[in-house]
């Protein structure tokens, strides 16, 4: 009988505990500092690891408090790097100087955006609150994607004249058509948790209440499958990494990083 693991740490970003066999990374903090500062999002990617060579762990969900994937804090983030108008609005324009921070900030992103398709085991993002574009596209790399009854998809994008990030453009007409795909990504509305259902890109939709253990009962009614039947499965659902790389190519040329 294997042995049960017991481990958990909190930091001023994230708390990581083991419930059962799931490992549960909850991002309560710093969140966009957490996923595209290098060196943060480096000690994240070393949980990926951690878990997915744990021999009882099953499942990983990755979950955030409420609100820290909201406008008002990527717009505070996204203030690093971008320029400002006269009123304090972020513009699309990028400082020589801070270039360099900015491909950097996106190469960190699209590493965890990498891992995610490539996890051995079973991979959950449940989503609670406001959630903007780049955690959009993010989130669509999981294996499955659980939400809050007030959780919403923010595309703020169209406001700062910016591209989809988190490789939205990609993964979105795999879950939709691509007539849909391209009304969702230029009409920028608001998503709400039960419209995300009805177009396939939420799996269930539980209480803001106690959100976090009801996560954790639905993910274990997913984690009972024989583990060859898991990888093979996942092998042949996410054979796209190379056309992946290749967006992400084609998303670094254009931006010039």
């Amino acid at each position: 009988m294997k042995k049960k693991t017991i481990f958990e740490f909190e930091n001023d970003d994230v708390r990581f505990y083991i419930h059962e066999n799931t490992a549960v990374i909850n991002i309560h903090s710093n969140a966009f500092e957490c996923l595209a500062d290098p060196e943060k999002s480096g000690q994240l990617l070393s949980l990926f690891d951690w878990v997915e060579n744990d021999p009882v762990v099953k499942s990983l969900m990755l979950i955030n408090e409420p609100n820290v994937f909201n406008k008002e804090n990527i717009f505070k983030f996204l203030k690093t790097v971008f320029k400002t108008d006269e009123n304090g609005n972020i513009t699309n324009v990028i400082p020589s100087d801070k270039k360099v921070i900015r491909a950097r900030q996106l190469n960190s992103f699209r590493n965890i955006v990498m891992k995610m398709i490539d996890y051995k085991k079973l991979l959950f993002s449940a989503l609670h609150g406001d959630c903007v574009t780049p955690i959009f596209g993010m989130s669509l790399a999981a294996d499955f994607r659980l939400a809050s009854e007030n959780m919403k998809f923010v595309l703020f994008h169209n406001e700062t004249g910016t591209h989809p990030a988190g490789a939205l453009p990609f993964f979105l007409p795999l879950y939709t058509s691509r007539g849909k795909a391209m009304e969702i990504l230029i009409k920028c509305s608001d998503i709400p948790a039960h419209e995300a259902k009805q177009i396939g890109v939420i799996n269930e939709i539980l209480p803001n209440a106690d959100f976090e253990q009801h996560c954790l009962e639905k993910i274990n009614q997913y984690s009972q499958i024989h583990p060859a039947t898991l990888v093979l499965t996942k092998r042949l659902s996410f054979s796209f990494k190379m056309e992946l790389e290749q967006y992400f190519e084609a998303e670094s040329k254009m931006l010039g990083y």
